[in-house]
Parts: C-alpha cells; sequence; structure tokens
C-alpha cells in the first residue's frame, strides 16, 4: 500500500511546514493531504478524519479499477479532477493556476490531493511553496521530497517550470 502523506498548509506561515505529527505512515501538516491514488478503504479513512474534498490531479481516463468519483460522492466527500497535466503532458500556468484556485477557495475544508504515485500532487506543492510562499527552492525540495516528489525526471520539469518567466 502507497504511504499517505499530509501537509499543513496555513497560507499564512511558512514555519509551520517544519511541524509533523502522525497519521499512519503520513507526515501530517494541516488541512492538505498529499497522496497517491487511493484505495476504497483510503477513502473510507479520509472520511474518517472528516476531509471535505478528494481532489484527482491525474489525467480522466488513467484510473479504472474502480469509480473513484461515484465511491467519493456515496461516501458523502466531494471530488474533483484538476489534472496536473495537459494532453500533451507538459505543466501549464493554467492548469497550476487551477489548481491552485481551487485549493485556495476552499482553504478552510480538508482537501486530500492525489494522483497516481503522489508525484504530481507534489510537484503542484514544489511550486506552490516556491511561486506563491517565496520559498527557496532547496526548502521547497526538501518538503517535497518528502511529500512524494521522487521521480527525478518531473522534478527537473518541475524546475524547468518554476524557471520560465
Amino acid at each position: 500500500m502507497k504511504k499517505i502523506f499530509t501537509l499543513i498548509l496555513t497560507f499564512i506561515s511558512i514555519s509551520s511546514y517544519s511541524q509533523y505529527s502522525s497519521f499512519e505512515d503520513a507526515k501530517v501538516f494541516k488541512f492538505l493531504t498529499i497522496s497517491g491514488q487511493p484505495s476504497q478503504k483510503t477513502i473510507d479513512r479520509v472520511k474518517k478524519e472528516k476531509f471535505d474534498i478528494i481532489l484527482d490531479l491525474r489525467n480522466p481516463g488513467e484510473f479504472n479499477d474502480f469509480n473513484e468519483k461515484k465511491y467519493t460522492e456515496e461516501n458523502g466527500l466531494s471530488y474533483h479532477n484538476i489534472p496536473f497535466f495537459d494532453k500533451e503532458n507538459n505543466i501549464t500556468k493554467e492548469n497550476i493556476s487551477n489548481i491552485t484556485n481551487f485549493i485556495e477557495k476552499n482553504k478552510d475544508k480538508k482537501i486530500f490531493v492525489h494522483c497516481s504515485s503522489g508525484n504530481r500532487a507534489s510537484s503542484w506543492l514544489l511550486i506552490h511553496l516556491n511561486k506563491d510562499h517565496n520559498m527557496p527552492l532547496p526548502k521547497a525540495i526538501e518538503i517535497t521530497r518528502n511529500t512524494g516528489l521522487t521521480k527525478d525526471d518531473l522534478r527537473t520539469k518541475v524546475l524547468q517550470f518554476i524557471k520560465e518567466p
């Protein structure tokens, strides 16, 4: 089973990023959880932990093991799909902005953000920490390595995106 990583995003205090507490195998921060693909059991746990929203960053049609949207909504949670990549597998300002705006609009709710492995969700976080919170890249990279950004080629792609004007 893939580990679930949770991240506190206060949008106020960058210092809170270094505070961890336990949530099974996860690193817990506050209202935002970064994860790989949840199973039905994980969604049950997300509901038990009183999350409000599941935000899926995969492209449509990428996962077919069960109907995640239906299962999520049957369990009283809100399901949203905002892809991290465009159809050509590129990171775009529009996609990143759509994810960030959605999370900002729902920052008073507990949000479970996932993709298939946690790499894209952590990639969004790397961009967000650096661009929106002016966190130095080494610190943002360290945090996102711990939340699931393990693919070097994706990290390189994200760093190229960050450097674009």
